[in-house]
């Protein structure tokens, strides 16, 4: 599956490039407005980089970040399609 190719099932998210899957988070978590996608990165970033909070801590690469259970509404199985 090429890059930026629309998905019907989560479990094609794993494995793919890091870029592809950055750029699904952004676009998926706010569509049109451009302003919250920095804001967005930014969360993505910051719990790749954290190695204190419980939560966050064992997340070193932005696939594990965006596709931790529960983290970004957009890779929830009804909004995939999106």
């Amino acid at each position: 599956m090429a890059i930026g190719e629309k998905l019907t099932s989560r479990s094609q998210l794993s494995g793919r490039d890091s870029v592809d899957l950055l750029a699904r988070t952004l676009y998926g978590e706010t569509e049109n407005d451009s302003e919250s996608r920095v804001g967005v990165a930014y969360v993505v970033m910051n719990r790749k980089n954290d190695k204190k909070y419980y939560e966050f801590r064992d997340l070193n690469t932005i696939e594990a970040v965006v596709l931790a259970k529960d983290a970004f509404s957009c890779f929830w199985d009804d909004n995939l399609a999106k």
